[in-house]
């Protein structure tokens, strides 16, 4: 139990480890995903790669809601200690940024140096609008339309060019989607509600400054939700951080430009494993 949820996690190598928080209805094996995915690379550099899913996400509990950033923080920093992980290096992607963000306020000597992977800056209109049509669609519909479900996460995770050009794509990933169990509620509205305080919460900027770990921020250069311009703000008001952008990448990045990015990251590693050798 972590901050009273069962979370269910997984570790991979050896090495100094690295913690992966998943984005909004991602599941562990996210990180496993694609030929150059994010788990496996840390390992094969000599790392060990911790997964675990979040509250709301099977096979850990899904509490009832409100959940919060917050609360999910509480609980990533509650398994760095249940593990021993701490300090360690971690890394989020979409709301797993928010999460590693959030810890580095609350909980900085869990956290050696951590990377914001499509999560930081200011919201856009855009972000807060979609984010809100989550949340009143999980009001209204429970377990959600697998089309619309399928529909969405092409929207949001692909470029246009394989929405334009490759059917082929397109009907594995619908197919994948709407032949995987449904996610349900509480999990799924409460992921949504906490991103959607978030996004809405116009503090947040105010506190860039107090995130003092060697940070590096990655945007993707095509991201509707955390564009460049907004990555890049945030990089540049937070004292010890580093920004770096994926061409040509949609929110997807993780995924459609995985070589950029895994290569991206260990480079930010290797250059701190220098600094300290």
């Amino acid at each position: 139990m972590c901050n009273g949820v069962r979370l269910s996690w997984e570790s991979f190598g050896a090495g100094e480890p690295v913690l992966l928080i998943a984005g909004t209805g991602m599941p562990p094996a996210g990180w496993q995903v694609g030929e150059f995915a994010l788990a496996p690379a840390l390992v094969d550099a000599g790392y060990r790669a911790v997964t675990f899913a979040n509250r709301g996400i099977a096979p850990s509990q899904a509490p009832t809601v409100p959940y919060s950033v917050a609360d999910m923080a509480a609980d990533t920093a509650a398994l760095v200690e249940a593990l021993e992980l701490a300090p360690c290096r971690i890394v989020g992607y979409s709301l797993g940024g928010q999460i590693a963000e959030e810890m580095c306020y609350r909980h900085p000597e869990l956290v050696t140096d951590v990377v914001l992977m499509a999560s930081a800056g200011r919201s856009t209109a855009f972000v807060r609008l979609y984010v809100q049509a989550q949340v009143d669609v999980a009001m209204a519909i429970d377990p959600p339309l697998p089309t619309q479900a399928a529909r969405d996460t092409l929207l949001f995770t692909q470029p246009p060019s394989v929405l334009q050009r490759e059917p082929e794509t397109v009907d594995r990933i619908r197919s994948m989607i709407e032949t995987a169990p449904p996610w349900t509620n509480p999990g799924r509205l409460g992921q949504w509600a906490a991103v959607h305080a978030w996004v809405n919460d116009e503090e947040r900027p105010a506190r860039w400054t107090g995130l003092t770990q060697r940070c590096l921020l990655v945007a993707f250069e095509l991201d509707v939700a955390w564009p460049p311009s907004r990555v890049r703000e945030a990089a540049d008001a937070m004292p010890n951080a580093q920004y770096a952008e994926i061409a040509g990448a949609v929110h997807g990045g993780l995924v459609t430009r995985g070589e950029e990015v895994t290569k991206t990251i260990l480079e930010f590693f290797a250059s701190q494993s220098s600094l300290t050798s």
